[in-house]
This record gives C-alpha cells, structure tokens and sequence, in this order.
C-alpha cells in the first residue's frame, strides 16, 4: 500500500502543469500606441507562443508554449508596463487540485513550481490532475473563480 502511495504521489509530482492561455480584456486609456504596443511586449516573453490582439474589444489571447515557465504576476506586471490596464483575466491551466484545511487549491507544479491557486466554485470532488478554465479574481492575488474543471487524461 506505501508503495502504491508513494508512487503515486511520484507520478502527481512528474505531471507538466502550468497555463496554457490567457484572454485579457484590457483598457489602454485612449493611447493607441499603448495598446498596439501589447503585442510586441507580450511576443517577447519566452514561452508564450502565439499573441493575438483585437484593439477594438480590447482583449489579448496569448496561447503558451508546453512546458512553459509563464509567471502571472510578472506577465501582467509587462502588460500594465505601457499604459494598458488589465481588466478581467480568463485563464485555462493544468494542475493539481489538493485539498488542505483552508479548502481546495490549484497547484502549478513541473515547469511552474511554487505557483498555488485558491479556488472558488465547484470543483466536483475532483483531487489530482485536472484542468481548469477559470477567471482571476481580485488582480493578482491568487484566487480563481472556477469556469470549467476536468481531470487530466
């Protein structure tokens, strides 16, 4: 039974999980340089593979390379670096959901070590593997309102 835990826990640990796209809809004040500009900060973040921008909706799609090594704070932090404000984060990402006593969390682990993810909403009973589709909630604190949640396969 120890092993069978043990590999187990071995296996969760070994998963890629990190994001895997952003939609920002975002608000450049009026500046159209601002807002033109996204694209080129946004392409030179390693692991971001494609960069979609629509200036009239105000929104940025960024879809992530695997195994990417992509930080939420440091990506909005270039997003907000040019004038534009980020409004509303929908995010998909694969993780681990783990229950401690405060409630359940998303961890990022493999490439994204350390990244942790308060949850809200209703996860199913899921524990382990999942992905997630979520919104950020309260800019960068840490809490996802859950969109849509399903293990891994």
């Amino acid at each position: 039974m120890f092993r069978l835990t043990a590999f187990l826990l071995v296996m969760v640990g070994a998963l890629p999980a990190q994001f895997l796209e952003f939609q920002i809809r975002f608000d450049a004040g009026g500046c159209v340089s601002c807002a033109e500009s996204l694209k080129g900060r946004m392409q030179r973040v390693r692991g971001i593979e494609t960069v979609t921008v629509d200036l009239e909706r105000g929104m940025i799609r960024l879809e992530l390379a695997a195994d990417n090594r992509v930080r939420l704070v440091p990506l909005m932090s270039r997003i907000e670096q040019g004038g534009a404000r980020a409004l509303e984060t929908k995010l998909k990402a694969k993780g681990v959901v783990v229950e401690d006593g405060s409630g359940q969390k998303l961890e990022l682990q493999g490439a994204a070590t350390g990244q942790t993810y308060i949850l809200g909403g209703d996860t199913h009973g899921l524990q382990g593997p999942v992905v997630v589709e979520a919104e950020l909630l309260d800019g960068t604190e840490g809490r996802l309102k859950i969109l849509s949640i399903r293990p891994t396969e």
